[in-house]
């Protein structure tokens, strides 16, 4: 959908969070500004974050080549959610990390989050699997913090503590 062209310039359109959430696949910010994106450069305003699309598409481009891809599983999604409505900075969601795949990562700061859910993890081979893998990735230099879905759901203001104090140090 196409941005007023007074505001942001001919073929502005919704991008980031704003585009998601116009098409339903995000939770709307409570934000008085809008994200777009324009095919050329234009000045942001008191109410527009304004993106020149080059910049957009370099870094879609940058993110396909990391191999990421955004979810897998509605507990991925909810994960996504929650970093985003913490304000976190985004992960790198289902990457490797030390020769292992991660359901989260934060490269910079070698952080790692799995998301454990009941469908993959009710028997004893994927505990013990799940042990190993954060013993291997602790010791290449990782910090790894686990997650259940009930973890998300119920205490998500935790998640998000204990994530954003592990990216703070």
């Amino acid at each position: 959908m196409g941005v007023d062209g007074s505001a942001a310039g001919p073929g502005a359109v919704l991008s980031h969070h704003d585009a998601a959430a116009l098409h339903g696949m995000r939770k709307p910010l409570e934000s008085t500004k809008a994200s777009v994106s324009t095919p050329s450069a234009a000045r942001g305003t008191p109410r527009l974050w304004v993106y020149g699309r080059r910049r957009l598409i370099a870094a879609l481009e940058a993110h396909e080549q990391r191999g990421a891809s955004l979810t897998r599983s509605e507990l991925e999604e909810r994960f996504l959610d929650l970093t985003i409505d913490a304000r976190l900075p985004p992960p790198e969601l289902n990457v490797r990390a030390a020769g292992h795949h991660v359901d989260a990562l934060w490269r910079d700061q070698r952080l790692v989050v799995e998301l454990d859910g009941w469908a993959h993890h009710k028997e004893r081979a994927a505990a013990a699997w799940d042990r190993e893998k954060t013993n291997r990735l602790q010791a290449a230099g990782y910090r790894v913090l686990r997650f259940m879905h009930g973890d998300l759901v119920r205490r998500p203001d935790e998640v998000a503590a204990a994530i954003r104090g592990l990216l703070a140090r």
